[in-house]
């Protein structure tokens, strides 16, 4: 609202300049200064539409805008306590301190959008698991020394390694070249460790087993 109403306000006196001497004489006798002005002033009103299209985002925009309206609304009344401006004047400085109030009370309920935001983020990576803080493989929920061990039999070294890999093609691998065939909880614990790393939430391996059960009976079935 606030770019708007300046818009339809700043445009017009862009054809008034003559008329705007007589209302206002003395007659204008420094073009550039009475263009200048308003051209300042009309481009500030297309940054409010920005600020109005994503006032989050752009929440920290608000504080020179606080500035811009503070810088009218506060020395108008000023000019006219000493009689230098008339009465008409005040009014628009009146429509200005009111868009100020208001980005004041929108730049503090933005900051305390933005709190809560990052409060509910912070509670969701602490309940999940900070990808971003897991550096080896035994720091993987459900990963213990003897599983990491498995993992880099694979030849895995690393939690990202974990993106993209199949976790049923790692237990055939394992068993493969240990020769022997493992646990099946160790094919949950697979699984567990590639979802997470994945971005799905942390579950306990014997969350998969059902999911595992099934899978296995489908590619049996498949395969005769």
């Amino acid at each position: 609202m606030a770019g708007i109403t300046g818009i339809l306000m700043v445009i017009p006196p862009y054809f008034l300049e003559e008329q705007f001497g007589r209302d206002h004489p003395p007659p204008i006798n420094h073009p550039e200064l009475y263009y200048g002005f308003f051209g300042v002033t009309l481009s500030w009103q297309f940054m409010f539409l920005v600020i109005g299209s994503d006032p989050l985002r752009f929440r920290r925009a608000m504080l020179p805008s606080m500035l811009e309206k503070a810088s009218f609304a506060v020395a108008i009344p000023i000019l006219y306590a000493l009689e230098r401006v008339t009465v008409t004047w005040v009014g628009f400085a009146s429509m200005d301190a009111t868009w100020l109030v208001l980005y004041i009370i929108a730049y503090l309920r933005g900051a305390l959008l933005c709190s809560r935001k990052e409060a509910v983020k912070r509670k969701t990576s602490e309940r999940d698991g900070s990808r971003d803080d897991i550096a080896r493989l035994e720091d993987i929920p459900n990963v213990g020394p003897a599983v990491a061990g498995d993992l880099r039999r694979l030849g895995i070294t690393s939690p990202a390694e974990l993106l993209g890999r199949d976790p049923y093609a790692m237990y055939d691998d394992l068993c493969r070249i240990t020769g022997q065939r493992h646990d099946a909880c160790l094919l949950d614990t697979f699984i567990a460790a590639v979802r997470f790393m994945a971005g799905d939430p942390k579950r306990p391996w014997w969350a998969y087993t059902a999911e595992r059960k099934r899978e296995l009976a489908a590619r049996n079935a498949g395969s005769q």
